[in-house]
């Protein structure tokens, strides 16, 4: 399938765009992610990047498959399997067009396909407004299901049937 010109198009990290999506969560400001991404894979980790005419333009990590105990502050959101989102970063010069949301639903969709049926997420302690990530979250309609400490989440099929 052919993308229109300036559409994103999503696909798992790969030794093309490792480079690209390490630049992205630099100009971020994800140092972490940025070492993450040039980590080797491992098991139950996933990083999607999006990418507009053949640009990395955004990138998302986290796990795709978790099953957390019961003495995990984490099982609280949900029994059963999770994907959790640990870093999301879109290019500055291209924010405010949509792809941040995309990326969560790339990111959703792996979670689903790996046998998850809950996303969450935790945003930074700095990032704790309405105008940065916790407003980001909240027009996507996730619920916050822990004030204290910022956690957004829902079931994937709710938010696939919602938004995408």
């Amino acid at each position: 399938m052919i993308n229109p010109p300036g559409a994103l198009h999503t696909k798992d990290l790969d030794a093309e765009t490792r480079k690209e999506a390490a630049r992205i969560a630099q100009a971020c400001g994800f140092k972490g992610l940025a070492n993450e991404i040039e980590k080797p894979w491992r098991e139950g980790w996933r990083t999607i990047v999006g990418l507009t005419d053949g640009q990395v333009v955004a990138v998302v990590f986290g796990r795709t498959h978790n099953e957390y105990g019961e003495s995990d502050w984490r099982s609280s959101a949900h029994d059963g399997p999770q994907g959790w989102i640990d870093e999301l970063a879109v290019d500055p010069c291209r924010r405010r067009k949509g792809f941040g949301a995309q990326m969560v639903l790339a990111f959703a969709r792996a979670a689903c396909e790996d046998g998850s049926t809950f996303l969450c997420l935790k945003t930074s302690p700095g990032l704790r407004d309405e105008t940065g990530a916790q407003g980001f979250y909240k027009a996507l309609g996730m619920p916050r299901l822990h004030n204290e400490d910022a956690i957004f989440g829902e079931p994937i099929l709710d938010l696939l049937t919602r938004r995408g």
